[in-house]
């Protein structure tokens, strides 16, 4: 009798925690239009601006932010302008973020073409710095980029924000 009335115990324990998680959940169906701007350091130091096409997920036990983005990253150096245009897909979670694109760094009207996947750490998904392996996949490679690549960036989804 004692094992019946702690598997019932045990039974709705979990289910209360998955009730109340399920209870506490705000899906926010719509996506929004959110705007992504960072900072990365391949060899020398990047900025980028990204739109992202996101859709937030809140709960109890934390957030998620995902969707696909487009964006552009440029070099600072005037003596050797390079600029990358850029498209992938992100999620980023409560601690962890992942992140796919396809960049063309266009490096003296020549075309370097990479994969670069990228995994890191979050803050909620607002905050999120990941490292990178740019995979080349074109003839020509710009030496002035290294294949490694760490990124801090910012999604400015006030929503998360104000989740915060």
């Amino acid at each position: 009798m004692k094992d019946i009335s702690r598997q019932f115990v045990l039974f709705l324990v979990f289910n209360l925690i998955v009730l109340s998680d399920v209870i506490g959940q705000v899906n926010l169906p719509e996506r929004r239009l959110i705007l992504s701007p960072g900072l990365s350091f391949q060899n020398q130091v990047f900025g980028e601006v990204n739109l992202m096409y996101s859709r937030l997920e809140l709960s109890h036990s934390g957030t998620a932010i995902y969707g696909p983005r487009i964006g552009i990253e440029t070099n600072f150096n005037p003596e050797h302008f390079i600029y990358a245009p850029k498209i992938g897909y992100e999620l980023s979670g409560l601690i962890f973020s992942f992140r796919g694109s396809a960049v063309g760094y266009i490096d003296n009207r020549k075309l370097d073409l990479r994969l670069l996947p990228e995994a890191g750490l979050s803050l909620l998904g607002a905050v999120n710095l990941t490292y990178g392996y740019n995979i080349p996949v074109s003839d020509f490679r710009t030496a002035e980029i290294s294949n490694h690549k760490i990124s801090l960036i910012t999604n400015l989804n006030w929503d998360l924000w104000h989740a915060m």
